[in-house]
């Protein structure tokens, strides 16, 4: 029997054994406890769509976000032949909305807003991978922000679509 963590969500105790057990997906043994932290799913959910001249460019726009207390939601860049457009999700009460959004046309520049139905749409197909053609192969890769403009050139010429997903985490 192994205890790693203590009662609080935080493992300030710095062993890696929950992160080890949960990888090695029940070959080293069985979670029979845990602590999970969870927040409620907020009201109301906002998204911005803003395009930009070139990949690059989005992804610098992207990198403004993790240095501002945003609380957003989702970040997903997806490539076309004459830029890139940044989408970000944010959520919360309806009546806050409103100013967080001009907030973040602030950072980003103007662009499209999605609410509602056209919102919730726009997600629910992100998430069930409707982007993807019938009959074309979805690969899922990690990478970071900053191998995304040379893997993008890569797999451009196999003339596939793509998108970049959790911040530039996973292509």
């Amino acid at each position: 029997m192994v205890r790693g963590g203590g009662k609080v969500v935080k493992n300030a105790a710095g062993f890696d054994l929950p992160k080890l057990m949960v990888g090695s997906l029940g070959r080293l043994g069985a979670l029979v406890e845990l602590s999970c932290k969870v927040f409620p799913r907020p009201p109301a959910f906002a998204t911005l769509r803003v395009d930009y001249p070139s990949l690059a460019a989005a992804i610098e726009a992207m990198a403004i976000l993790v240095t501002k207390p945003l609380d957003i939601k989702a970040v997903d860049l997806e490539p076309s032949s004459t830029g890139a457009g940044l989408w970000v999700r944010i959520g919360g009460r309806e009546d806050q909305l409103e100013p967080r959004m001009r907030r973040l046309q602030g950072l980003l520049g103007d662009g499209e807003i999605l609410l509602g139905n056209a919102e919730q749409s726009y997600w629910q197909g992100i998430s069930e991978f409707q982007w993807v053609g019938n009959g074309e192969t979805l690969v899922k890769t990690p990478l970071t922000e900053v191998q995304i403009v040379a893997f993008d050139r890569k797999v451009s010429d196999l003339d596939g679509r793509r998108r970049y997903s959790v911040a530039g985490n996973v292509a």
